[in-house]
């Protein structure tokens, strides 16, 4: 019995270098042309993205999901809105400041950016 129908995209980024795009020669009418065509190729690796979000039966699919993916999902994607917003009104009246005889290196100012608000790497260390 089909319960409902799942939206699910491979992981090329966790496979590493065994994912790319290599160029084919088109063919038309049966006949190879010199024009190359772009194709991604994945490899055979059972790693997928579920896509949860925004499906009209998610909850049959999240009653299938383990317990610790769950939690993952309703984890908010800014942990700090406070520090975000200060860091988006430092960044305006920085830009406000200078003039363009005098910009600033982007170098130096990205030494004290914060982290970026929607990157999970450290908590996913935790």
């Amino acid at each position: 019995e089909i319960l409902c129908v799942v939206n699910i995209q491979h992981d090329c980024a966790s496979s590493g270098a065994n994912c790319g795009i290599r160029n084919v020669q088109e063919r038309q009418e049966h006949i190879i042309t010199m024009r190359l065509q772009q194709l991604v190729y994945h490899a055979p690796t059972n790693t997928y993205f579920l896509n949860t979000h925004a499906l009209h039966n998610y909850q049959h699919i999240s009653a299938l999901l383990p317990p610790d993916i769950r939690a993952q999902i309703s984890m908010p994607c800014i942990s700090d809105h406070q520090a975000v917003r200060l860091h988006a009104a430092a960044l305006v009246r920085q830009k406000k400041a200078s003039d363009s005889a005098n910009p600033i290196d982007p170098e130096k100012a990205r030494e004290n950016d914060p982290p970026l608000a929607f990157d999970h790497s450290a908590s996913k260390a935790t």
